[in-house]
C-alpha cells in the first residue's frame, strides 16, 4: 500500500470459519463481528492501531445528478493507522467515531474529488446525499491511494457510526453477524510472529 511502513500492516484472519452466526464479506479475508473488532482495538494498548473497514453501495446525489457510488465504511481510527495525510481538508478521526449516526462526514476519493467536483479546493463543507442521508465533506484522500483492497477504488469514506444510516441496519452490535475486515500496524519494533503470538 502507498502508506509510510507498509511492512508494518497486517490483516487479521481466523482459520476457523465456522463461527457461529452469519458472515457477508466483500473481500476473501476473514470478517468479524463489530463487538470482535472493539475488543481486539481496546485489548491491544502496544499495537499503534488496529483499524477496520467494510463496503457498501449507496446511491450519491449533487447538484441534482445522482449515480451509484461505492462507499467505505470504516472506523475513526482507519487513516491515523495507516498514517495517511489528506490532500485537502482533513481525513475521519475517532471523534467522527463515537455516537451512532451523530457524525454525517464524508472523505471523498481522489478519483471522485477530480471526475465529479473538478479538483477545486472549494469542496470542502460542500453537502452531499448518501441514500437520502445528508454528509459534509471534510476532506480528500492522497491522489495515489484506492483504498486496502487489490482492484477496489471506493468512492467515498464514512465513519462506522453512520452505517446504520446508510443502509438501515441498525443492529451492527450483533456478535454472530461478522462483516468487518480488520488490519492493524503492529507494535513499533515487533515481529509479526511477536504480534501473532500477542
Amino acid at each position: 500500500l502507498p502508506v509510510p511502513s507498509p511492512q508494518e500492516l497486517v490483516v487479521f484472519h481466523a482459520d476457523n470459519h465456522d463461527l457461529p452466526g452469519g458472515a457477508s464479506s466483500d473481500n476473501s479475508e476473514t470478517v468479524f463481528s463489530y463487538p470482535m473488532y472493539r475488543r481486539l482495538r481496546d485489548g491491544a494498548a502496544n499495537w499503534q492501531g488496529i483499524a477496520s473497514r467494510s463496503s457498501l453501495t449507496a446511491q450519491l446525489s449533487t447538484s441534482g445528478s445522482a449515480e451509484r457510488a461505492q462507499v467505505e465504511v470504516v472506523s475513526g481510527n482507519f487513516f491515523e493507522t495507516l498514517q495517511l495525510k489528506p490532500l485537502i481538508g482533513r481525513l475521519l478521526s475517532t471523534a467522527d467515531d463515537g455516537v451512532r449516526g451523530a457524525s454525517p462526514v464524508v472523505v471523498l476519493s481522489h478519483g471522485l474529488f477530480m471526475r465529479r467536483f473538478g479538483g477545486k479546493n472549494d469542496v470542502i463543507g460542500a453537502k452531499i446525499t448518501l441514500n437520502g442521508q445528508t454528509f459534509d465533506v471534510i476532506g480528500v484522500t492522497p491522489q495515489n491511494f484506492h483504498g486496502v483492497l487489490g482492484g477496489d477504488s471506493p468512492d467515498l469514506y464514512v465513519p462506522m457510526a453512520m452505517r446504520p444510516a446508510l443502509n438501515q441496519d441498525r443492529d451492527i452490535d450483533r456478535p454472530g453477524s461478522r462483516w468487518l475486515t480488520i488490519l492493524g500496524r503492529i507494535p513499533a519494533g515487533a515481529s509479526v510472529e511477536t504480534a501473532q503470538a500477542a
